[in-house]
């Protein structure tokens, strides 16, 4: 999804916000909770809110679906799916950016910039290496004017960060000493199986944040008639650390993410229901083969 910059003047950047963590979309995330132009507000029918923060002030925003299945984006060919892996997804990010190039070359003079979060700590730099290295060997009319990049809250290293998160937890309160202590001695984050006195312990540190926001903890989770909402729910204990799909995975899921013009904690219900209506489908050329299943933020 392409998103102009508010002001001409100022359109001299593209950045391309990539994806939050391995399998969200970055239209969900980044597009319509964080740095667009417009949020989707409370109601049946939600209404659009300006963000006058949105990076549209400095820049063009391009919000890329990737990998292949996340959000709206699809392939006519299983196997693609099967053999996903940053590598590939690095190369068929790249891919888009040749075509989406050559289809639109006004773009190509202005200085290029690639942004993400969380999982981008791989994707955003991966990326950013195919991008020089084939600038090395292209043609004139392949070349991307890459100038830098920006990852937050980078997912980099499996063992440092996890033992960062509870180191976190317990440094804000948020678990007891004994359980810290616990988590201390019997999980080695370094390596790809937990033993089972690890995840009993984990179990207990997720339970924590079923009741309390993993990225506000001070603000309040969503409830909806009285229940914590749905897409906030736990997901079945990870049993890999060297999966994408582990501790961080486990959350990112579940759209708890800070707004930039004040807080919402539902924020994520209401893009998934506004990203779900018959008439905004169309409006973006989105579900074009009417999928069977609803929109989500992440597969």
């Amino acid at each position: 999804m392409d998103v102009l910059a508010e002001k001409t003047q100022v359109g001299g950047g593209l950045s391309v916000i990539i994806v939050q963590s391995p399998g969200c979309s970055s239209i969900g995330y980044g597009a319509a909770e964080e740095v667009g132009p417009f949020f989707p507000q409370k109601g049946n029918k939600p209404r659009l809110k300006f963000n006058p923060y949105s990076w549209i002030n400095a820049a063009n925003l391009l919000f890329v679906e990737s990998p292949i299945g996340v959000g709206f984006s699809y392939t006519n060919t299983s196997s693609d799916i099967k053999d996903l892996g940053d590598k590939i997804t690095a190369q068929d990010s790249y891919t888009f950016l040749i075509n989406w190039f050559r289809r639109f070359p006004q773009y190509k003079s202005h200085k290029f910039y690639i942004a993400g979060e969380s999982y981008a700590g791989h994707y955003v730099p991966q990326l950013a290496e195919v991008i020089f290295d084939k600038n090395k060997q292209v043609e004139k009319r392949d070349y991307i004017n890459l100038k830098g990049f920006m990852v937050g809250n980078a997912l980099l290293d499996d063992e440092t960060d996890q033992k960062g998160m509870i180191d976190y937890a317990w440094d804000h309160a948020v678990i007891s000493d004994k359980l810290y202590d616990g988590i201390k001695n019997k999980c080695n984050f370094s390596d790809p199986k937990p033993t089972k006195d690890c995840n009993k312990l984990l179990n207990q540190y997720f339970d924590v944040y079923k009741i309390i926001d993993m990225y506000s903890l001070y603000t309040p989770n969503c409830v909806v008639d009285g229940n914590t909402s749905i897409a906030r729910q736990r997901l079945p204990v990870f049993q890999s650390f060297h999966n994408p799909t582990n501790l961080f995975h486990k959350y990112q899921q579940q759209g708890w993410h800070k707004r930039l013009a004040g807080y919402d904690p539902c924020a994520s219900d209401y893009t998934e229901t506004y990203f779900n209506r018959p008439d905004v489908q169309a409006a973006l050329h989105a579900n074009v083969t009417k999928i069977p299943y609803p929109w989500t933020h992440c597969r």
